[in-house]
């Protein structure tokens, strides 16, 4: 009975040591500063082509700043909201839009869950599924600020693509 233990703990721990580090450590593409500032950068040509004034905030995958982009003439308070936008996209996996949307139709205990801006223009940034990071963008009308958002998560997809 005693060989027959050691023979299986002998298994069991040759098993461990025999895995790859793919199977014990997962990866996922990561927005990079440079991704970061295209997207800012395609965002701010969206507003300036419609001539909005508006902040750009780009996160990581975890809801941290990672690029800011402040058009003259807005107002200073938008920089926590673009901040927040973004984190409440990355947090929650989704457009603010849908909060704003559920507190519209009068789902008043959404505005009770942590970290969330609940005004269309913040996105989530996804890679062949995986979110990456998030825009946020503020300074003028809601649907405005997704439109802003979305021309610069578009124009990185398809600088992507490119590649």
């Amino acid at each position: 009975m005693k060989l027959v233990i050691q023979l299986f703990t002998f298994i069991i721990c040759f098993g461990y040591l025999s895995a790859s580090a793919a199977d014990l450590i997962a990866t996922k593409p990561t927005l990079t500063l440079d991704g970061a500032k295209l997207i800012a950068e395609h965002a701010a040509k969206k507003a300036r082509d419609e001539q909005w004034n508006v902040i750009i905030a780009i996160t990581d995958s975890h809801g941290y700043l990672m690029y800011l982009e402040r058009m003259d003439g807005v107002q200073l308070a938008g920089l926590d909201v673009a901040v927040g936008k973004a984190k409440t996209a990355v947090l929650y996996k989704r457009s603010t839009k849908l909060f704003q949307d559920r507190i519209n139709a009068g789902d008043d205990p959404v505005t009770m869950l942590p970290n969330i801006t609940a005004f269309a223009g913040g996105l989530p940034i996804k890679v062949n599924g995986t979110i990456i990071g998030a825009i946020g963008v503020t300074g003028v009308q809601a649907s405005q600020d997704a439109e802003v958002a979305s021309a610069g998560i578009d124009a990185f997809l398809k600088t992507l693509a490119k590649k």
